[in-house]
């Protein structure tokens, strides 16, 4: 599921939050990821002299949130023990036991 980002402006994914600059170089506003829809949080009316370094802007379609994988991982890492204690009883258990 695509994030919705603003329209307007250049916006920058740090992490868990999306700052977004606007083109006129006044203000920007920070948005925080909550469940796959942006939340905005506060807005600076500080004037900046340009996008931070080495930033990257974002386009619709670049910000994806995928819930699914909260059932992938906790699926993966059981099997993976299951494995592991399969592998210890085969290996070591078995051939002490008479």
């Amino acid at each position: 599921m695509e994030i919705e980002l603003p329209s307007t402006g250049c916006n920058i994914f740090y992490g868990t939050y999306v700052d977004n600059y606007s083109s006129d170089g006044r203000t920007r506003t920070r948005y925080y990821l909550n469940e796959g829809k942006l939340v905005e949080n506060n807005t600076s009316y500080s004037q900046y002299n340009s996008i931070p370094s080495g930033a990257t802007c974002l386009d619709t379609g670049d910000l994806v949130y995928k819930p699914e994988m909260e059932l992938y991982v906790p699926f993966l890492a059981s099997g993976l023990l299951v494995f592991v204690l399969i592998l210890v009883y085969k290996i070591f258990i078995k051939r002490l036991l008479p």
